[in-house]
């Protein structure tokens, strides 16, 4: 360390010799021969001057006791480069601070959109669901509804149907007693209650009311039973004996 410290001292004291400074002044620093005694130390100088990193180099190697007795200008030069050194740390931090800024605004953005989306798309589902469940409840509401009418239906149909047999009992016993006496039994004529015209032969199911005839139960646009208003889902022709006047 001693060594390269004299080697130092050496070479900043040859490169502020009287002689070489007159010699730069007339634009020959590099041509030396002459005005050099020694042309090792002249390369050494050289070399520093063409080489501004061998000349940064130069500046770290000496000490505190040897900067005391550095030049002026020298001192200058290397404050100036700390200045330098200090100022570039400070705008390549700045720099990578702001990138480091706008990479993070960028990704904050398009996670913000992203999330954005999501919650559209979770709105929509929770949308549809409620569609959903609302068809449901009104199609149960219907089914219930529905299931009610058919039980009302039955009802009136089993209520309708004991009375038709009460009626028909009460009449065969009317006309028996009517009747008795002349000993004279006659059919029961049943008129179409469609037409009013023919006899009705044929019964409805599944009510079982005789009240049509076969030229009204083929007409397509008799679909309901003419006594009960029933929808009728089948028919059956029934045979009856001649009527007696």
């Amino acid at each position: 360390m001693n060594s390269d410290n004299r080697k130092m001292k050496e070479i900043i004291a040859t490169a502020y010799h009287p002689t070489l400074a007159a010699a730069a002044q007339q634009g020959n620093l590099f041509n030396l021969h002459s005005a050099c005694p020694s042309t090792g130390r002249h390369s050494q100088v050289k070399q520093i001057l063409n080489n501004p990193l061998s000349y940064a180099s130069l500046l770290t190697f000496i000490d505190q006791a040897d900067y005391n007795s550095v030049p002026t200008d020298i001192k200058d030069q290397i404050e100036d480069i700390k200045r330098t050194n200090a100022i570039h740390v400070i705008t390549v931090n700045l720099q990578l601070n702001e990138r480091v800024r706008r990479e993070l605004e960028g990704l904050m953005g398009k996670t913000a959109m992203r999330l954005k989306e999501k919650e559209v798309e979770l709105q929509q589902k929770v949308a549809e669901n409620a569609e959903l469940e609302r068809v449901m409840m009104h199609y149960r509401t219907e089914v219930e509804r529905l299931q009610m009418t058919v039980r009302c239906l039955e009802q009136v149909v089993n209520v309708q149907a004991r009375l038709g047999l009460q009626e028909g009992t009460a009449t065969s016993q009317c006309s028996e007693t009517g009747k008795e006496d002349e000993q004279i039994f006659m059919a029961v004529r049943l008129d179409c209650r469609n037409c009013k015209r023919e006899m009705a032969t044929v019964m409805l199911w599944p009510c079982r009311h005789v009240c049509l005839c076969r030229r009204c139960d083929a007409d397509l646009r008799v679909m309901f039973c003419p006594v009960c208003c029933l929808l009728k889902n089948g028919s059956l022709e029934v045979f009856l004996p001649p009527s007696e006047y």
